[in-house]
């Protein structure tokens, strides 16, 4: 058993799994004593790591013998062979490895299957019901994602050959080529086939291991709904005629086995200008939004990037959001006016200079970073409060055996409903999910046990194996809740938390999927991560306030689940700070709370629309200033006039441009200056309401 785990370990570590260190812990009943059995098992172990520890993994490029590597299961052998045929019909001195490789169900690790794998410039598996059933299927798909990481290009390449009810998120993120037969023509099949080989036409001998990383890579990101290709296409057709662009049009871009979600978020980061294409469907998409989102983001923090919007399509109106960017009405003359507007972007991107009448020219700047740390304050300050009476009644609650009995019994039926709902793939797994890094792996630890202490009966993938990837993106797909942690992302912790971001848009599964937490402020790129809705960052001063104030008044702030996380903390040689404990006991509150309250969520962006937040923020704060003066108000009021003034309010709530404060003060003036017209209030807000309609 020893040989086998060792032997599998190092050769995924060679494969391009990102394992640091393989620990192996044998347990004995004395320690101090080493047994026979122990002893043999140490020399063992000696003799493996004197053949393993100067083997270094090859960083060389394998040398390409096959263009294709065919994976799939035997079931489909009908549909493969047709598919095969075809690939050698289009291209006749094609190579490909078809034979079908059996497990070697000895071996902890398929060496035969991936040195050939190695050797072939694409892998196609052939994605079907019966595929994901196979075990040696799956096995083969994990090894392509080894080969992915291993080599500098994009190995694996999946094919769509059946429709599958369910695909798994963490093959849904990876592009595909449709090859289905619908409606009993092959036409499709035929014609995305064709745009396949185009891409195997490469020298792969000559590729370098070392990825450029531009700062620019595209002059002009197309931002477009697919129900609106057409007239994509047109803006693509005349930016490229007018010169030659970089130009990212996904269905260009996107190639068989690209993480198309990680691509589309890099690509607009790497980008100068983008084009979004406004209409009904586009504002209904949640990516698009997310993309607009990104480009907005960038418009208003960076001077070298510009977002032109066009209306391309007749809308009821345009969301506040999308209206700060003021867009070029493209509606009436599409082609004439994308004539312009391209001639403009033109202009910009060979010279910098910036045509008034398509371009946003505002000297307004967003901090992000800014206005992000007030949407978390608000929510903390909404909050927080609950968090204390949280506290306070932990602090009240009597041990005796009958009323933990009946809490137990609350508990249990509470929780009953939680553990029947259906994940994507069947009933869930895990309540919890933790995706986490090793220089977040004690934050992580900490988080769980305040979890565990506060809700016993909580089911999380906290003891699985994180070296075992394929397993631990499993548990994350089998999760209610997936915990990421933000900070010091490597390759697999970003997989991971693209799966959850993915799982989060697309589902309907009645709670947030993904819960964010920030443990150090984000660098500059990648732009998507600060876009991330987030209520925890660790660093933010609220909480460094707190438990000052706290240690003033004498107040606790921590129950015993937070003392018993920390004491386990410092058993195993590391401690974090009061003030990330603090945060990640309320971020340990508002993931249980999230979990117990859930209802009923549809498709969503994962990302924040920055303008939409100031916006939040800014009536929120004009909502409790307005508070505060109507309090005032409202004590000169007569007490027979209060039921008029609530009726007035909610008529004028019916006017959706006017935000509550303003209608509560609206509503209070005109009866105020009735019933008291020298009233100092009542004159003192009158020349403030103008906007306002005036009863």
């Amino acid at each position: 058993m020893l040989k086998s785990i060792v032997n599998a370990a190092v050769n995924w570590i060679n494969a391009g799994l990102p394992m640091i260190c393989l620990k192996i812990v044998v347990y004995s009943c004395n320690p101090q004593q080493m047994s026979h059995e122990d002893e043999e098992i140490l020399d063992q172990f000696n003799k493996l790591k004197v053949k393993w520890e100067d083997v270094r993994p090859k960083t060389e490029q394998p040398k390409i013998v096959y263009d294709l590597y065919l994976s799939y299961s035997n079931s489909d052998m009908q549909k493969v062979k047709e598919i095969e045929h075809l690939l050698k019909k289009e291209k006749t001195d094609i190579k490909i490895f078809s034979e079908h490789q059996e497990l070697n169900k000895e071996q902890a690790w398929q060496t035969e299957m991936f040195d050939v794998m190695v050797t072939c410039a694409r892998i196609v598996t052939m994605l079907s019901p019966q595929y994901l059933e196979s075990r040696e299927c799956l096995e083969q798909y994990n090894l392509a994602m080894c080969c992915d990481r291993q080599t500098s290009r994009s190995v694996l390449a999946p094919f769509y050959i059946e429709t599958i009810p369910s695909l798994p998120s963490y093959m849904c993120l990876v592009q595909y080529v449709d090859v289905r037969i619908r409606e009993g023509s092959n036409e499709k099949m035929l014609q995305n086939c064709k745009s396949f080989l185009q891409l195997i036409t490469i020298d792969y001998t000559k590729i370098d291991n070392q990825v450029e990383d531009k700062d620019k890579e595209y002059d002009v990101f197309i931002s477009y709904s697919h129900e609106n290709s057409e007239k994509a296409m047109i803006v693509l057709k005349t930016l490229s005629t007018l010169n030659s662009h970089r130009i990212f049009y996904d269905r260009n871009e996107l190639k068989a086995g690209t993480l198309w979600q990680e691509k589309l978020y890099e690509s607009i980061d790497k980008s100068t200008c983008m084009v979004a294409l406004l209409s009904p469907e586009y504002l209904q998409s949640a990516v698009c939004q997310e993309e607009y989102s990104l480009a907005i983001t960038k418009h208003f923090q960076e001077g070298d990037f510009r977002l032109v919007p066009m209306c391309i399509s007749n809308m009821e109106g345009i969301p506040q959001s999308y209206s700060k960017v003021h867009a070029v009405d493209a509606r009436q003359d599409f082609e004439g006016t994308c004539l312009v507007v391209c001639n403009a972007i033109n202009s910009f991107i060979s010279m910098g200079f910036m045509n008034p009448d398509i371009f946003h020219i505002d000297q307004t700047t967003i901090d992000p970073d800014e206005i992000l740390f007030k949407y978390r304050e608000q929510y903390y300050q909404a909050n927080y409060e609950k968090l204390i009476e949280t506290r306070e009644k932990l602090k009240t609650i009597t041990t005796s055996a009958t009323e933990s009995k009946q809490e137990n019994q609350r508990n249990e039926q509470q929780l009953e409903s939680y553990h029947t709902d259906t994940g994507p793939n069947g009933n869930y797994q895990y309540d919890v999910g933790f995706s986490y890094g090793e220089a977040n792996k004690k934050y992580a630890h900490f988080l769980h046990h305040v979890i565990e202490g506060r809700w016993p009966e909580v089911v999380t993938n906290f003891s699985l194996n994180k070296n075992d990837a394929a397993g631990f993106m499993e548990s994350l797909e089998k999760s209610r809740m997936i915990i990421t942690f933000l900070s010091s992302l490597k390759f697999l912790e970003v997989e991971e938390l693209h799966l959850a971001l993915f799982r989060h848009r697309g589902g309907t599964t009645g709670h947030e999927v993904i819960y964010p937490i920030q443990v150090v402020p984000p660098s500059m790129r990648p732009t998507y991560l600060k876009l991330i809705p987030c209520n925890v960052a660790c660093y933010d001063l609220h909480w460094k306030d707190t438990i000052v104030k706290a240690q003033k008044s004498g107040q606790t702030l921590f129950d015993q689940a937070v003392l018993d996380a920390s004491t386990d903390l410092i058993a195993t040689g590391t401690g974090i700070s009061s003030e990330i404990k603090l945060a990640l006991s309320m971020a340990a509150d508002d993931i249980i709370s999230l979990i117990k309250h859930s209802s009923s969520v549809t498709k969503k962006a994962t990302l924040l629309n920055i303008v939409e937040v100031k916006q939040f923020i800014e009536d929120k704060e004009q909502s409790q200033l307005g508070d505060v003066e109507l309090d005032k108000i409202l004590k000169s009021i007569p007490s027979d006039s209060k039921e008029r003034v609530v009726e007035r309010m909610k008529r004028l709530k019916l006017d959706q441009k006017l935000n509550m404060a303003t209608i509560k003060m609206q509503a209070v003036l005109a009866l105020s200056s009735r019933n008291n017209p020298e009233s100092s209030e009542s004159n003192k807000w009158k020349g403030q309401s103008k906007s306002c309609v005036i009863l």
